[in-house]
């Protein structure tokens, strides 16, 4: 009989950058990050990349949009002038626009570029095909426990459930 290689957390530890990466594979783009469709916009260096706080700045943006800069701060857990700059670097790479609000010009509202969006509309509906299929492999599995666990996860805030049972 085969004996358990690690424990749970262990194996969950190993388990998550291969997660990472399957689910970017499984997004409709080259090895360039695009969908073959798909040109860079011209403001933006070929090969530049996205850091991982602009991702999600990103992924906060196609949640709904348009979003105001206090959304952007509010979503992301960050300041206004952080929004701010990180909204800057995004309209830099041709990956988000601004517009001002006919209603109150005091506000701007950012929303992702045209291209940007269609982009990550595709890849969210290959990430839910590919975890549809994944779940239908484990009937017993609880999705709302395994989706609560992984925001607890996301979140950061196992730290303060580790103090608070110590």
């Amino acid at each position: 009989m085969p004996q358990p290689t690690s424990d749970p957390t262990t194996a969950l530890a190993s388990l998550l950058p291969q997660i990472a990466v399957a689910m970017f594979e499984s997004g409709p783009h080259d090895a360039a990050g695009r969908a073959p469709d798909e040109r860079p916009p011209a403001r933006r260096a070929p090969g530049e990349r996205l850091t991982a706080r602009q991702m999600r700045a990103v992924l906060c943006l196609a949640a709904g949009e348009p979003r105001t800069m206090g959304d952007v701060a509010a979503g992301l857990h960050i300041s206004r002038a952080a929004a701010t700059e990180m909204v800057e670097r995004l309209v830099e790479k041709g990956v988000a626009v601004r517009d001002g609000d006919p209603a109150d010009r005091r506000v701007v509202r950012v929303r992702l570029a045209p291209w940007a969006r269609a982009y990550a509309d595709r890849a969210r509906d290959a990430w839910r095909a590919r975890i549809a299929a994944a779940l239908a492999l484990h009937p017993g599995l609880d999705p709302d426990a395994l989706v609560s666990f992984l925001r607890t996860l996301a979140a950061g805030t196992t730290a303060q459930t580790e103090e608070g049972a110590a």
